[in-house]
Protein backbone atom coordinates (compact mmCIF):
# COMPACT_ATOMS: atom_id res chain seq x y z
CA UNK A 1 0.00 0.00 0.00
CA UNK A 2 2.71 1.89 0.07
CA UNK A 3 2.42 3.54 -3.76
CA UNK A 4 -1.08 4.41 -2.98
CA UNK A 5 -0.05 5.94 0.36
CA UNK A 6 2.40 8.30 -2.16
CA UNK A 7 -0.08 9.13 -4.05
CA UNK A 8 -2.54 10.20 -2.09
CA UNK A 9 0.50 12.17 0.13
CA UNK A 10 1.32 14.00 -3.24
CA UNK A 11 -1.56 14.83 -5.15
CA UNK A 12 -4.40 16.47 -3.41
CA UNK A 13 -6.61 15.60 -6.96
CA UNK A 14 -5.97 11.99 -6.47
CA UNK A 15 -7.37 12.35 -3.06
CA UNK A 16 -10.19 14.00 -4.33
CA UNK A 17 -11.49 11.94 -7.16
CA UNK A 18 -11.81 8.92 -4.32
CA UNK A 19 -15.02 9.28 -2.53
CA UNK A 20 -13.58 8.13 0.73
CA UNK A 21 -11.02 10.37 0.49
CA UNK A 22 -13.38 13.55 0.09
CA UNK A 23 -14.89 12.13 3.05
CA UNK A 24 -11.81 11.84 4.90
CA UNK A 25 -10.85 15.35 3.86
CA UNK A 26 -14.27 16.75 5.37
CA UNK A 27 -14.50 15.73 8.26
CA UNK A 28 -10.78 16.98 9.44
CA UNK A 29 -11.53 20.55 7.57
CA UNK A 30 -15.30 20.71 9.69
CA UNK A 31 -12.90 19.89 12.87
CA UNK A 32 -11.56 23.18 13.39
CA UNK A 33 -13.50 26.69 12.03
CA UNK A 34 -10.59 28.08 10.87
CA UNK A 35 -10.69 25.95 7.68
CA UNK A 36 -13.91 26.21 6.22
CA UNK A 37 -15.29 23.24 4.05
CA UNK A 38 -16.62 26.34 1.29
CA UNK A 39 -12.64 26.15 -1.36
CA UNK A 40 -14.28 21.57 -0.67
CA UNK A 41 -17.38 22.17 -2.39
CA UNK A 42 -16.44 24.80 -4.54
CA UNK A 43 -14.32 21.92 -6.29
CA UNK A 44 -16.92 19.59 -6.61
CA UNK A 45 -19.17 21.93 -7.75
CA UNK A 46 -17.22 22.85 -10.49
CA UNK A 47 -16.65 19.08 -11.24
CA UNK A 48 -20.48 18.40 -11.43
CA UNK A 49 -20.82 21.90 -13.47
CA UNK A 50 -18.62 20.17 -16.31
CA UNK A 51 -20.71 16.83 -16.05
CA UNK A 52 -23.65 18.74 -16.46
CA UNK A 53 -22.19 20.14 -19.47
CA UNK A 54 -21.48 17.21 -21.21
CA UNK A 55 -24.72 16.12 -20.67
CA UNK A 56 -25.93 19.34 -22.24
CA UNK A 57 -27.97 19.87 -19.29
CA UNK A 58 -30.76 23.17 -19.58
CA UNK A 59 -29.96 24.08 -16.57
CA UNK A 60 -26.03 23.98 -16.61
CA UNK A 61 -26.29 27.88 -17.10
CA UNK A 62 -28.53 28.36 -14.40
CA UNK A 63 -26.17 26.25 -12.03
CA UNK A 64 -22.91 27.95 -13.25
CA UNK A 65 -24.50 31.59 -11.94
CA UNK A 66 -25.68 30.01 -8.52
CA UNK A 67 -21.83 28.91 -8.33
CA UNK A 68 -20.81 32.19 -8.89
CA UNK A 69 -23.62 33.53 -6.70
CA UNK A 70 -22.41 31.45 -3.59
CA UNK A 71 -18.80 31.06 -4.02
CA UNK A 72 -16.98 33.75 -6.01
CA UNK A 73 -19.24 36.82 -5.78
CA UNK A 74 -17.36 39.44 -3.95
CA UNK A 75 -20.91 40.47 -2.26
CA UNK A 76 -22.50 37.07 -1.66
CA UNK A 77 -19.49 34.50 -2.11
CA UNK A 78 -18.21 32.51 0.86
CA UNK A 79 -14.37 31.77 -1.13
CA UNK A 80 -12.73 34.52 0.92
CA UNK A 81 -9.00 33.00 0.24
CA UNK A 82 -9.37 33.79 -3.69
CA UNK A 83 -8.01 36.79 -4.17
CA UNK A 84 -10.15 40.06 -5.30
CA UNK A 85 -8.88 40.12 -8.89
CA UNK A 86 -10.38 36.84 -9.33
CA UNK A 87 -13.77 37.36 -8.01
CA UNK A 88 -13.86 40.46 -10.27
CA UNK A 89 -12.74 39.17 -13.42
CA UNK A 90 -15.05 35.69 -12.83
CA UNK A 91 -18.36 38.44 -11.86
CA UNK A 92 -17.17 39.85 -15.40
CA UNK A 93 -17.36 36.56 -17.05
CA UNK A 94 -20.77 35.49 -15.64
CA UNK A 95 -22.38 39.01 -15.90
CA UNK A 96 -21.28 38.83 -19.68
CA UNK A 97 -23.14 35.49 -20.56
CA UNK A 98 -26.26 35.49 -22.72
CA UNK A 99 -29.42 35.78 -21.14
CA UNK A 100 -31.97 33.24 -22.35
CA UNK A 101 -35.71 33.59 -23.30
CA UNK A 102 -37.89 30.92 -21.00
CA UNK A 103 -39.09 29.66 -24.84
CA UNK A 104 -35.88 29.22 -26.39
CA UNK A 105 -33.70 26.03 -25.36
CA UNK A 106 -30.54 27.61 -22.86
CA UNK A 107 -26.85 27.87 -24.32
CA UNK A 108 -24.45 25.88 -22.52
CA UNK A 109 -21.67 27.79 -20.57
CA UNK A 110 -18.08 27.31 -22.05
CA UNK A 111 -15.97 24.86 -20.78
CA UNK A 112 -13.23 27.17 -19.47
CA UNK A 113 -15.93 29.30 -17.75
CA UNK A 114 -14.10 28.69 -14.02
CA UNK A 115 -10.75 27.91 -15.33
CA UNK A 116 -9.22 31.27 -13.80
CA UNK A 117 -10.40 29.93 -10.78
CA UNK A 118 -9.03 26.20 -10.66
CA UNK A 119 -5.31 27.42 -10.56
CA UNK A 120 -5.64 29.43 -6.85
CA UNK A 121 -8.75 26.84 -5.97
CA UNK A 122 -6.18 23.88 -6.14
CA UNK A 123 -3.10 25.92 -4.48
CA UNK A 124 -5.55 26.23 -1.52
CA UNK A 125 -6.52 22.66 -1.30
CA UNK A 126 -2.91 21.47 -2.01
CA UNK A 127 -1.79 23.57 1.14
CA UNK A 128 -4.83 21.95 3.44
CA UNK A 129 -3.58 18.70 1.86
CA UNK A 130 -0.57 19.11 3.35
CA UNK A 131 -1.75 19.29 6.99
CA UNK A 132 -4.06 16.57 6.29
CA UNK A 133 -1.66 13.99 5.41
CA UNK A 134 0.31 14.19 8.39
CA UNK A 135 -2.85 13.62 10.44
CA UNK A 136 -4.29 10.23 12.17
CA UNK A 137 -7.15 10.71 9.59
CA UNK A 138 -5.08 10.57 6.70
CA UNK A 139 -3.58 7.23 8.28
CA UNK A 140 -6.83 6.15 8.66
CA UNK A 141 -8.31 6.56 5.24
CA UNK A 142 -5.13 4.43 3.78
CA UNK A 143 -5.35 1.92 6.41
CA UNK A 144 -9.32 1.42 5.24
CA UNK A 145 -8.40 1.57 1.26
CA UNK A 146 -5.75 -1.14 2.16
CA UNK A 147 -8.55 -3.63 4.02
CA UNK A 148 -11.10 -3.10 1.38
CA UNK A 149 -8.47 -3.86 -1.57
CA UNK A 150 -6.95 -7.20 0.28
CA UNK A 151 -10.58 -8.17 0.55
CA UNK A 152 -11.98 -7.78 -2.97
CA UNK A 153 -10.72 -10.24 -5.49
CA UNK A 154 -8.30 -9.36 -7.90
CA UNK A 155 -9.87 -8.47 -11.39
CA UNK A 156 -6.26 -9.11 -12.99
CA UNK A 157 -6.26 -12.76 -11.33
CA UNK A 158 -5.84 -14.49 -15.21
CA UNK A 159 -2.97 -12.38 -15.78
CA UNK A 160 0.61 -14.63 -16.13
CA UNK A 161 2.32 -12.09 -13.22
CA UNK A 162 -0.84 -12.59 -10.20
CA UNK A 163 -1.48 -15.58 -8.02
CA UNK A 164 -3.57 -16.21 -5.05
CA UNK A 165 -0.76 -16.35 -2.68
CA UNK A 166 0.84 -13.50 -3.30
CA UNK A 167 0.86 -10.58 -0.63
CA UNK A 168 -1.40 -7.87 -1.28
CA UNK A 169 1.75 -5.56 -0.59
CA UNK A 170 3.02 -7.03 -3.69
CA UNK A 171 0.15 -6.60 -5.66
CA UNK A 172 0.38 -3.55 -8.04
CA UNK A 173 -2.05 -0.76 -7.62
CA UNK A 174 -2.34 1.59 -10.56
CA UNK A 175 -4.59 4.54 -10.15
CA UNK A 176 -7.53 3.19 -11.86
CA UNK A 177 -7.99 0.32 -8.99
CA UNK A 178 -8.25 3.29 -6.55
CA UNK A 179 -10.78 5.32 -7.72
CA UNK A 180 -10.22 7.49 -10.46
CA UNK A 181 -11.91 5.37 -13.02
CA UNK A 182 -15.51 6.00 -11.06
CA UNK A 183 -17.40 8.57 -12.12
CA UNK A 184 -17.45 12.24 -10.89
CA UNK A 185 -20.21 13.68 -8.78
CA UNK A 186 -22.74 14.24 -10.54
CA UNK A 187 -24.49 18.16 -9.56
CA UNK A 188 -28.17 17.77 -8.06
CA UNK A 189 -30.79 20.47 -9.56
CA UNK A 190 -32.30 23.12 -7.64
CA UNK A 191 -29.67 22.30 -4.70
CA UNK A 192 -27.31 23.02 -2.70
CA UNK A 193 -23.81 21.92 -3.89
CA UNK A 194 -23.20 18.97 -1.31
CA UNK A 195 -22.44 16.04 -2.58
CA UNK A 196 -22.75 12.22 -1.02
CA UNK A 197 -18.77 11.12 -0.98
CA UNK A 198 -19.82 8.22 1.29
CA UNK A 199 -20.74 5.55 -1.33
CA UNK A 200 -17.44 3.47 -3.26
CA UNK A 201 -20.29 3.34 -6.10
CA UNK A 202 -22.02 5.68 -7.33
CA UNK A 203 -24.53 5.82 -10.58
CA UNK A 204 -24.91 8.71 -12.94
CA UNK A 205 -27.83 10.33 -11.60
CA UNK A 206 -30.35 11.87 -14.50
CA UNK A 207 -31.92 15.56 -13.93
CA UNK A 208 -35.09 15.10 -12.42
CA UNK A 209 -38.59 15.81 -14.12
CA UNK A 210 -40.96 18.17 -13.27
CA UNK A 211 -43.67 15.84 -12.44
CA UNK A 212 -47.14 17.01 -14.96
CA UNK A 213 -49.83 17.81 -12.73
CA UNK A 214 -52.97 15.45 -13.41
CA UNK A 215 -56.07 16.78 -13.14
CA UNK A 216 -58.52 15.04 -11.55
CA UNK A 217 -61.27 16.72 -12.42
CA UNK A 218 -61.19 15.33 -15.93
CA UNK A 219 -61.33 11.73 -17.42
CA UNK A 220 -58.27 11.99 -18.65
CA UNK A 221 -56.69 13.08 -16.39
CA UNK A 222 -57.77 10.46 -14.20
CA UNK A 223 -56.84 7.63 -16.80
CA UNK A 224 -53.10 9.22 -16.93
CA UNK A 225 -52.54 9.30 -13.62
CA UNK A 226 -54.41 5.44 -13.32
CA UNK A 227 -51.66 4.68 -15.90
CA UNK A 228 -49.03 5.71 -14.13
CA UNK A 229 -49.66 4.47 -11.37
CA UNK A 230 -50.25 0.51 -12.62
CA UNK A 231 -46.91 1.21 -14.32
CA UNK A 232 -45.43 1.59 -11.03
CA UNK A 233 -46.77 -0.80 -9.62
CA UNK A 234 -46.18 -3.26 -12.34
CA UNK A 235 -42.64 -2.64 -11.94
CA UNK A 236 -42.68 -3.68 -8.12
CA UNK A 237 -44.44 -6.51 -8.70
CA UNK A 238 -41.91 -7.37 -10.95
CA UNK A 239 -39.12 -6.85 -8.09
CA UNK A 240 -41.30 -8.53 -5.11
CA UNK A 241 -41.20 -11.90 -7.86
CA UNK A 242 -37.50 -11.12 -8.77
CA UNK A 243 -36.84 -11.28 -4.92
CA UNK A 244 -39.39 -14.61 -4.41
CA UNK A 245 -37.21 -16.10 -7.13
CA UNK A 246 -33.80 -15.36 -5.41
CA UNK A 247 -34.82 -15.89 -1.72
CA UNK A 248 -37.11 -19.42 -2.78
CA UNK A 249 -39.76 -18.14 -0.46
CA UNK A 250 -43.08 -16.11 -1.58
CA UNK A 251 -43.72 -13.04 -0.05
CA UNK A 252 -46.15 -13.38 1.98
CA UNK A 253 -48.85 -9.75 1.91
CA UNK A 254 -48.87 -8.08 5.28
CA UNK A 255 -52.77 -7.09 4.85
CA UNK A 256 -55.26 -9.27 3.46
CA UNK A 257 -58.42 -8.54 1.37
CA UNK A 258 -60.70 -8.37 4.32
CA UNK A 259 -58.59 -6.23 6.58
CA UNK A 260 -58.27 -3.70 3.35
CA UNK A 261 -62.45 -4.01 3.38
CA UNK A 262 -63.13 -3.33 6.62
CA UNK A 263 -60.65 -0.18 6.05
CA UNK A 264 -62.51 0.75 3.11
CA UNK A 265 -66.00 0.56 5.37
CA UNK A 266 -64.35 2.75 8.20
CA UNK A 267 -63.12 5.69 5.73
CA UNK A 268 -66.17 5.65 3.80
CA UNK A 269 -68.18 5.83 7.28
CA UNK A 270 -65.78 8.80 8.53
CA UNK A 271 -66.30 10.47 5.30
CA UNK A 272 -70.57 10.28 5.93
CA UNK A 273 -70.06 10.96 10.09
CA UNK A 274 -68.17 14.31 8.63
CA UNK A 275 -69.93 15.53 5.44
CA UNK A 276 -72.06 18.87 5.86
CA UNK A 277 -74.98 17.15 4.00
CA UNK A 278 -77.62 16.19 6.22
CA UNK A 279 -78.06 12.81 8.05
CA UNK A 280 -80.67 10.23 6.77
CA UNK A 281 -84.53 10.17 7.14
CA UNK A 282 -87.08 8.50 6.22
CA UNK A 283 -89.21 10.30 3.96
CA UNK A 284 -92.17 12.27 4.63
CA UNK A 285 -95.54 11.64 3.70
CA UNK A 286 -96.91 13.29 0.72
CA UNK A 287 -98.68 16.61 1.61
CA UNK A 288 -102.75 16.34 0.74
CA UNK A 289 -104.27 17.98 -2.02
CA UNK A 290 -105.34 21.52 -0.91
CA UNK A 291 -108.28 21.31 -3.49
CA UNK A 292 -111.12 18.95 -2.33
CA UNK A 293 -112.87 17.65 -5.03
CA UNK A 294 -115.54 20.36 -5.58
CA UNK A 295 -112.27 22.08 -6.77
CA UNK A 296 -112.39 24.49 -3.59
CA UNK A 297 -110.16 24.76 -0.84
CA UNK A 298 -111.02 23.80 3.32
CA UNK A 299 -111.40 27.32 5.22
CA UNK A 300 -107.63 28.27 7.06
CA UNK A 301 -106.59 26.81 10.17
CA UNK A 302 -107.99 29.02 12.99
CA UNK A 303 -104.53 30.48 14.95
CA UNK A 304 -104.94 29.45 18.50
CA UNK A 305 -103.54 31.99 20.82
CA UNK A 306 -102.28 31.26 24.10
CA UNK A 307 -103.67 33.84 26.00
CA UNK A 308 -106.65 34.29 23.93
CA UNK A 309 -109.38 32.42 26.37
CA UNK A 310 -108.51 34.94 28.99
CA UNK A 311 -108.63 38.42 26.72
CA UNK A 312 -111.15 39.40 24.10
CA UNK A 313 -109.67 41.04 20.95
CA UNK A 314 -112.06 42.81 19.81
CA UNK A 315 -112.24 47.19 20.52
CA UNK A 316 -113.86 48.23 23.64
CA UNK A 317 -116.02 50.16 21.36
CA UNK A 318 -118.13 47.30 20.03
CA UNK A 319 -121.91 46.69 19.15
CA UNK A 320 -122.61 43.40 21.09
CA UNK A 321 -121.60 42.79 24.50
CA UNK A 322 -118.70 40.22 25.88
CA UNK A 323 -120.31 37.10 27.99
CA UNK A 324 -117.76 37.88 30.54
CA UNK A 325 -119.35 41.27 31.40
CA UNK A 326 -121.05 42.31 35.06
CA UNK A 327 -124.77 41.45 35.12
CA UNK A 328 -126.81 44.76 33.81
CA UNK A 329 -128.78 46.75 37.11
CA UNK A 330 -132.00 45.43 38.51
CA UNK A 331 -132.66 48.58 40.11
CA UNK A 332 -133.70 47.22 43.45
CA UNK A 333 -131.28 48.81 45.78
CA UNK A 334 -128.81 51.86 45.93
CA UNK A 335 -126.30 53.12 43.31
CA UNK A 336 -128.64 50.25 41.20
CA UNK A 337 -128.95 52.46 38.67
CA UNK A 338 -125.10 52.89 37.93
CA UNK A 339 -124.18 55.26 34.68
CA UNK A 340 -122.85 53.99 31.31
CA UNK A 341 -119.60 55.83 31.88
CA UNK A 342 -118.78 54.28 35.28
CA UNK A 343 -119.70 50.57 34.35
CA UNK A 344 -117.49 50.86 31.28
CA UNK A 345 -114.50 53.04 32.07
CA UNK A 346 -113.14 50.38 35.28
CA UNK A 347 -114.12 47.62 33.17
CA UNK A 348 -112.69 48.90 29.78
CA UNK A 349 -109.17 49.59 32.44
CA UNK A 350 -108.94 46.64 33.40
CA UNK A 351 -109.71 44.46 30.15
CA UNK A 352 -107.54 46.84 28.00
CA UNK A 353 -104.57 46.95 30.81
CA UNK A 354 -103.06 43.68 29.95
CA UNK A 355 -102.55 44.66 25.88
CA UNK A 356 -101.42 48.41 26.83
CA UNK A 357 -98.55 48.88 24.73
CA UNK A 358 -96.79 50.33 27.96
CA UNK A 359 -96.85 46.46 29.60
CA UNK A 360 -94.68 45.09 26.99
CA UNK A 361 -90.87 46.14 26.66
CA UNK A 362 -90.38 48.69 23.77
CA UNK A 363 -86.63 48.53 22.94
CA UNK A 364 -87.69 51.75 20.53
CA UNK A 365 -88.47 54.21 23.50
CA UNK A 366 -86.20 55.54 25.89
CA UNK A 367 -85.21 52.98 28.33
CA UNK A 368 -85.51 55.50 31.72
CA UNK A 369 -88.92 56.15 30.95
CA UNK A 370 -91.22 54.93 33.83
CA UNK A 371 -94.53 54.08 32.19
CA UNK A 372 -96.41 52.77 35.40
CA UNK A 373 -95.74 56.25 37.44
CA UNK A 374 -97.92 59.09 37.01
CA UNK A 375 -95.38 61.63 37.91
CA UNK A 376 -92.39 61.50 35.52
CA UNK A 377 -89.15 60.46 36.95
CA UNK A 378 -86.96 64.16 36.74
CA UNK A 379 -84.27 63.91 34.47
CA UNK A 380 -80.53 65.34 35.40
CA UNK A 381 -79.55 68.49 33.75
CA UNK A 382 -75.93 68.12 32.47
CA UNK A 383 -73.59 70.99 33.65
CA UNK A 384 -71.10 72.88 31.87
CA UNK A 385 -67.42 72.25 33.10
CA UNK A 386 -66.17 75.89 33.09
CA UNK A 387 -62.84 76.52 30.67
CA UNK A 388 -59.79 78.26 31.78
CA UNK A 389 -57.59 79.52 28.73
CA UNK A 390 -53.83 79.03 29.14
CA UNK A 391 -52.16 81.12 26.39
CA UNK A 392 -48.30 80.62 25.97
CA UNK A 393 -45.97 83.13 23.98
CA UNK A 394 -42.47 83.77 22.60
CA UNK A 395 -41.19 87.02 23.60
CA UNK A 396 -40.76 88.47 20.38
CA UNK A 397 -42.90 91.13 18.15
CA UNK A 398 -45.03 88.71 15.74
CA UNK A 399 -44.76 85.62 17.94
CA UNK A 400 -48.24 83.53 17.47
CA UNK A 401 -49.73 82.63 20.88
CA UNK A 402 -50.79 78.87 21.67
CA UNK A 403 -54.00 78.59 23.19
CA UNK A 404 -55.61 75.58 25.15
CA UNK A 405 -58.51 75.09 27.23
CA UNK A 406 -58.44 72.96 30.05
CA UNK A 407 -60.65 72.58 32.92
CA UNK A 408 -60.65 75.08 35.58
CA UNK A 409 -60.01 72.48 38.57
CA UNK A 410 -58.27 71.24 39.41
CA UNK A 411 -56.12 74.00 39.69
CA UNK A 412 -53.24 73.99 36.85
CA UNK A 413 -49.47 73.17 38.13
CA UNK A 414 -46.25 74.55 36.81
CA UNK A 415 -45.57 70.64 36.16
CA UNK A 416 -48.98 70.39 34.06
CA UNK A 417 -48.45 73.28 32.04
CA UNK A 418 -45.04 72.33 30.59
CA UNK A 419 -46.87 69.39 29.87
CA UNK A 420 -49.95 70.75 27.82
CA UNK A 421 -47.22 73.08 25.65
CA UNK A 422 -44.33 69.56 25.57
CA UNK A 423 -41.56 72.28 27.23
CA UNK A 424 -38.59 70.63 28.86
CA UNK A 425 -37.65 71.85 32.22
CA UNK A 426 -34.07 71.69 31.47
CA UNK A 427 -33.79 73.72 28.31
CA UNK A 428 -32.90 77.38 27.47
CA UNK A 429 -36.13 79.19 27.90
CA UNK A 430 -37.53 80.36 31.39
CA UNK A 431 -41.47 81.05 31.44
CA UNK A 432 -42.84 83.67 33.51
CA UNK A 433 -46.23 84.27 33.97
CA UNK A 434 -48.42 87.05 34.02
CA UNK A 435 -49.90 88.38 37.65
CA UNK A 436 -51.18 90.86 39.77
CA UNK A 437 -48.79 93.18 41.04
CA UNK A 438 -48.07 92.25 44.63
CA UNK A 439 -47.05 96.15 45.77
CA UNK A 440 -49.96 97.67 43.40
CA UNK A 441 -46.90 99.64 41.73
CA UNK A 442 -48.13 98.17 37.46
CA UNK A 443 -50.99 96.64 36.47
CA UNK A 444 -49.20 93.38 36.64
CA UNK A 445 -45.84 91.67 37.05
CA UNK A 446 -44.11 88.98 35.71
CA UNK A 447 -43.79 85.54 37.76
CA UNK A 448 -40.71 82.94 37.10
CA UNK A 449 -41.41 79.22 38.74
CA UNK A 450 -39.32 76.47 39.08
CA UNK A 451 -41.16 73.99 41.24
CA UNK A 452 -43.35 71.91 39.25
CA UNK A 453 -45.79 71.59 42.47
CA UNK A 454 -46.23 75.17 42.04
CA UNK A 455 -49.53 76.36 41.28
CA UNK A 456 -49.27 78.82 38.26
CA UNK A 457 -51.14 82.26 38.40
CA UNK A 458 -54.41 83.43 36.59
CA UNK A 459 -54.75 86.77 35.56
CA UNK A 460 -58.32 88.10 34.38
CA UNK A 461 -59.31 85.03 33.95
CA UNK A 462 -57.16 83.23 32.26
CA UNK A 463 -53.50 81.61 32.28
CA UNK A 464 -50.66 84.27 30.37
CA UNK A 465 -47.22 82.76 29.86
CA UNK A 466 -44.18 84.60 28.26
CA UNK A 467 -40.94 82.01 27.10
CA UNK A 468 -37.56 83.97 27.11
CA UNK A 469 -34.42 82.89 26.41
CA UNK A 470 -31.67 83.30 28.95
CA UNK A 471 -28.29 83.60 27.61
CA UNK A 472 -26.78 81.72 30.40
CA UNK A 473 -25.93 78.06 29.67
CA UNK A 474 -26.38 76.79 33.39
CA UNK A 475 -29.50 74.63 33.33
CA UNK A 476 -30.21 74.94 36.72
Amino acid sequence: MSGARALFQRDVTALLEHPDGVQAFRAWLSLDPARPVDALDLYLAIRGLSLLRERHDPHTLRTACHIHRKYISLRTGTCNFLSNDVRTEMSTRIHALPIHSPTVPPPQPPADLFQRVQEPLVRHLAHLHAQFAATKGFHDFVHAISASNTEEPSLDSDEPGSSKGSSPRELPIDVEEIGLSEDPPALPVHRHFTFNTTKRKRTKLSVPVEPTPFRHDRADGRLHFAAILSEKLGALRITVDRIDSVSGSPTEPTTSDEEVSRYADRMNEKRRSSSCSPPSRPTNAAFPDLLRSNGFAPPPIQTTLPNRGRFDLTTPRRSQPRKHELPPSDSSGFCSAESAFCDRSIDRKAQEFPLSPFNRRDRSRDARRFTFGTIPRPQKIARETPLLTVTLREATNHAIPLVARVPASPTLTFKEFRKLFGVRKEGRSRLFFKAPCDDCSAPFQWNLLYDDGEAVPIFGGQVFAESRQCPSDDSE
